[in-house]
């Protein structure tokens, strides 16, 4: 199931929860902002989140990271394109907009890259895109070949 999940910091954005509703384990993708109240609903949900994914390295997907971070150790991929966007909050805009946000410790992939759950092999996700980083890269669901972005989610509220 894919949740979507609005959240406010300099700019209103979403952010997407991938979850294997057999073993409630999944994927956290684009954590712009309101890391506290994401962490609130893994918790509250009984979620086992794997992996942190980013489409890219701007500071309203990453924004998060480092509260979730803090309450749950949670590993971090990025497009290897993408590593000098979370280290300099120039890149990423965050020097211009508020707060440095900086991203440590990220694991990279390659295009084509295939993305699965310990809990279940089964909910995995297929890195697309040419690697060019301006580009938004979608993540593709490998049965069906969905992408994350192309399917009406279910919504629920950071907020909540």
């Amino acid at each position: 199931m894919i949740y979507e999940i609005p959240v406010q910091g300099y700019f209103s954005v979403n952010c997407y929860f991938l979850i294997d509703d057999a073993t409630g384990h999944g994927f956290l993708i684009d954590p712009g902002a309101e890391g506290e109240a994401l962490a609130r609903i893994i918790r509250e949900r009984g979620w086992t989140i794997e992996k942190i994914l980013l489409t890219h390295g701007h500071f309203d997907h990453t924004g998060g990271i480092e509260a979730i971070r803090r309450e749950v150790d949670i590993p971090v991929f990025i497009h290897e394109n993408g590593e000098r966007y979370l280290t300099d909050p120039r890149l990423n805009l965050s020097h211009f907009c508020g707060p440095d946000v900086i991203v440590r410790n990220a694991n990279f992939l390659r295009d084509g890259d295939t993305i699965s759950t310990h809990g279940n092999a089964a909910c995995t996700l297929l890195r697309g895109g040419t690697g060019g980083f301006r580009r938004r890269h979608d993540f593709q669901r490998r049965s069906g070949n969905r992408s994350v972005s192309g399917r009406k989610p279910d919504t629920a509220d950071a907020k909540h």
